[in-house]
């Protein structure tokens, strides 16, 4: 399933979320379940199935990293999450410096150092943005040089990353704050 295509929009990373919301909304109105009550049965499986596919590609594009892999999808790259990880050693020790950071910060309850973290990497994360929002644009746009799509596959990547440290520092600050 294309979540694009379900939703009936153009693919881009740099989706506006109102229009998404907006076609959303307009699909889910045509589709509840009250509007076909006096349909044949098959009719309002039908219509709870696209339903279904209709939150479910909502879901999958709401999100970035989501949305992300829907467009590598849409290239024909299949992402396995498990086993895919950057291909720079030097953006791993980063990472791993990060959380060791972090690590420190919560042993000591360290606020102002977890907030210097997250600050860091939502820097980092804008650059990844960036890159990604160029190169799927041009990608989908049938150009790119060769190596362009595997440098999309390992932003989606790095973005994957910055998004479980930052989900770990939301953890740790409730944990802290607590």
């Amino acid at each position: 399933m294309d979540p694009f295509d379900v939703l009936g929009i153009e693919p881009t990373f740099d989706l506006g979320i109102e229009l998404l919301e907006q076609r959303y909304r307009d699909l889910q109105r045509v589709l509840h379940p009250d509007r076909h009550v006096s349909e044949p049965p098959g009719v309002r499986r039908e219509s709870l199935g696209r339903a279904v596919s209709v939150n479910e590609a909502f879901r999958v594009l709401r999100d970035e990293l989501g949305r992300a892999t829907a467009v590598l999808a849409r290239l024909g790259v299949e992402v396995d999450e498990a086993r895919q990880q950057p291909a720079d050693p030097m953006f791993l020790m980063q990472v791993m410096e990060l959380r060791e950071g972090l690590e420190e910060a919560r042993t000591s309850s360290d606020m102002d150092r977890v907030q210097a973290l997250r600050d860091r990497v939502e820097v980092d994360l804008s650059g990844v943005r960036a890159g990604l929002r160029s190169g799927f644009a041009t990608l989908l746009s049938g150009g790119g040089e060769s190596g362009l799509l595997e440098e999309m596959t390992d932003g989606v990547a790095r973005l994957r990353y910055f998004h479980r440290f930052l989900e770990q520092v939301s953890d740790m600050e409730e944990r802290i704050l607590a």
